[in-house]
């Protein structure tokens, strides 16, 4: 891809000669010699190199005599020189954007011409990929599938038979848990999708959300309306800090600007909500102050007050890979520890982490709608998670040490055909 790049820079680089060599074709042709463009440049070449003044040539013409020529060069030459560098160098930025606009549109033609062919033959590795990857921790992969279906079917039945309650107590607290439950069979869903499909590092990304959500959970189950209120209250001071980004950035977004009367209502929302609750319940989780004793509490606070800060860990190792940190370029999920490969795609590696940790904060979610349901069917659904979940981990753990043990057997054999061969160690890929 890099061959224009060579060919520019190969070019730049020949520019003093080639300007050279066109003031001395001026000099010479005012002596009256002409050559041509291959003698031109080599005798530029020797001038430069040797720095002659004096100097013989061959010009081709066996009736021409040997002759000696004198050349000089004046401050007028440096100045021609300096004024041509000068106008290619002014002219440049418009020749590469030329080059790079006729290159770029020729070079898509060309990939839209091929991409059926590289399409079909990348459908038929992912397809073999992911035959691989169902066969080693599609065991495990298939259980945590049997509970994300018997949460989603528990928390649907559930919803139906509060909904037919009157007078259910903490019915604020059970809407907005019932919404939050839906919501982690969904992410739970993505994280699947993305552990089947190879993507042990953006599952865990993913849980971190999962877990946030069950954090969440817990504080609304254990402080009922009057929390859930002003949670769902809050909604206000996020909408009124996304307007302003919003407000911000429209312009450069090429979008319109919201209009004085939106903005206007978003405003008083939010002065409504600050006289009732306090100033504090303007900061990003100003929605648990009061709850947890803190002006301004954090997500680590929320899940410390909600009692699962235990898993803060895994919590931390999910974050690398939501922000650009070092720890998320340095360590990957995906690969084998040891494992020199840059990985720039679906790997059959680190499953495990992911898959369980999604399985505990479904159970977790889910066993929070016990409270208010605690019917003998619940209690016993509860039961089979609980014990399903347990298996996710034990069959995604049975995986994992599986695949470590091949791929030690994978190295010591590369190793050895290595001393065999006298070549360089193999490098592990994601298999």
């Amino acid at each position: 891809m890099d061959t224009l790049q060579k060919t520019i820079d190969a070019w730049l680089e020949q520019l003093p000669r080639l300007l050279f060599a066109n003031l001395l074709d001026k000099k010479l042709r005012a002596q009256g010699i002409k050559l041509s463009r291959q003698k031109r440049e080599q005798l530029a070449d020797t001038i430069l190199v040797d720095k002659l003044e004096t100097f013989e040539f061959d010009d081709g013409n066996k009736n021409s005599r040997k002759r000696k020529i004198s050349i000089s060069f004046t401050d007028s030459d440096i100045r021609y020189l300096e004024r041509k560098s000068q106008k290619f160098l002014d002219q440049f930025p418009a020749l590469i954007h030329q080059i790079t606009e006729k290159q770029s549109k020729s070079l898509l033609r060309s990939l839209k011409r091929k991409w059926p062919t590289e399409s079909r033959a990348q459908r038929r590795d992912l397809d073999s990929f992911r035959k691989r990857l169902q066969d080693r921790w599609g065991d495990g992969l298939g259980k945590l599938r049997m509970l994300i279906t018997i949460a989603r079917e528990y928390g649907s039945e559930t919803n139906n038979v509060i909904g037919r309650t009157d007078g259910q107590k903490s019915k604020k607290a059970f809407d907005i848990l019932i919404k939050l439950h839906a919501r982690s069979c969904q992410v739970a869903e993505e994280i699947l999708c993305l552990l089947s499909n190879g993507f042990a590092d953006g599952a865990m990304a993913r849980w971190r959300t999962l877990h946030e959500i069950a954090a969440v959970g817990y504080l609304l189950q254990r402080h009922g309306d009057e929390l859930a209120e002003r949670y769902q209250h809050h909604e206000v001071i996020e909408s009124r800090k996304a307007a302003i980004q919003y407000q911000r950035h429209q312009r450069r977004l090429g979008q319109r600007p919201l209009s004085d009367n939106t903005l206007r209502k978003i405003e008083a929302d939010r002065a409504s909500a600050l006289a009732l609750y306090g100033p504090h319940f303007a900061n990003p989780q100003g929605w648990a102050s009061k709850h947890l004793g803190k002006s301004n509490p954090s997500i680590a606070d929320i899940q410390e007050g909600a009692g699962i800060d235990y898993l803060a860990p895994y919590y931390r190792m999910a974050s690398h890979n939501v922000h650009a940190n070092p720890k998320g370029v340095f360590f990957t999920l995906g690969l084998v520890r040891g494992s020199n490969t840059l990985l720039a795609g679906p790997s059959n590696a680190g499953l495990a982490d992911p898959g369980h940790v999604t399985a505990l904060s479904l159970v977790q979610m889910s066993s929070l709608l016990l409270t208010f349901c605690p019917t003998l069917d619940n209690q016993i659904a509860m039961r089979v998670m609980h014990a399903l979940a347990d298996e996710v981990g034990t069959s995604l753990l049975a995986a994992h040490t599986k695949l470590k043990a091949d791929d030690r057997a994978f190295r010591r054999n590369a190793r050895q055909r290595g001393a065999r061969r006298k070549s360089p160690r193999v490098s592990q890929v994601a298999r």
